[in-house]
């Protein structure tokens, strides 16, 4: 009989929950980034709503524009760009 020198399972050594883990430091604990406010046309990517006439929105260092909960809300999860995936701090 062969003797098994793996310490875990094969099943074990693909696991996805354990591959797919969140960061040791979450996010939304990572301080919040300073984006200008302009004044935006078209419509934010992240809820589909067109931007009301004279109030501003966030733009993100690649260009894209979001209404300011929507990228606050979307940065606590993921620090990129919803729009190109540019990462956050690519552009300090």
């Amino acid at each position: 009989m062969a003797k098994r020198t793996q310490a875990c399972s094969y099943d074990l050594c693909f696991d996805l929950d354990e591959a797919l883990t969140m960061p040791e430091t979450p996010v939304a604990t990572l301080p919040a980034p300073s984006l200008p406010t302009v004044f935006a046309a078209g419509v934010c990517t992240v809820c589909l709503e067109a931007f009301e006439a004279g109030k501003g929105g966030k733009r993100m260092p690649c260009g894209h524009l979001f209404h300011d909960t929507c990228i606050s809300t979307w940065l606590a999860r993921d620090r990129s760009c919803p729009t190109c995936r540019c990462p956050l701090k690519a552009h300090k």
